[in-house]
């Protein structure tokens, strides 16, 4: 396992720091999957998902140093927040890219996911958090 710590859980959040390496963004998701699970939230695993997997690879493929972190975090009644935090100084922003581009597409997609979305500088250190809150439908009573 790449990770590099077992991170921190609780009923409400579970926080992991990871090594910036790809393989990890699955494991990432599948600490997600179980989390959802756990919640109830299975509504908004697939689009959950995606999101994670953008904002993950965006900080293994552009932050800096070794590690990045998750966080994902249940906002009651009905839905998750996903952030992930990294090293980077640089904030990507959503912008269609050229027609034949293999990527760059990645912001553009939770932009249109997420109920909302946002980066967050850190305080007085190098770097940010890049957040996003999904909400499942209530289910109609019957």
């Amino acid at each position: 396992m790449a990770s590099w710590d077992n991170g921190r859980r609780g009923g409400n959040a579970e926080e992991q720091t990871w090594l910036r390496e790809p393989e990890v963004v699955g494991q990432a998701r599948d600490q997600l999957i179980k989390r959802l699970r756990r919640w109830g939230l299975q509504d908004v695993e697939p689009d959950a998902l995606l999101v994670l997997s953008e904002l993950a690879s965006n900080a293994v493929c552009h932050a800096e140093g070794q590690h990045f972190g998750t966080r994902f975090v249940l906002v009651p009644p009905h839905g998750v927040r996903i952030e992930v935090r990294d090293k980077a100084s640089q904030v990507l922003q959503p912008t269609a890219p050229d027609t034949g581009a293999l990527g760059g597409r990645g912001l553009l997609l939770v932009d249109s996911l997420a109920d909302k979305w946002g980066v967050t500088r850190l305080p007085g250190f190098v770097g940010k958090t890049v957040w996003a809150e999904l909400t499942a439908q209530p289910e109609a009573p019957s």
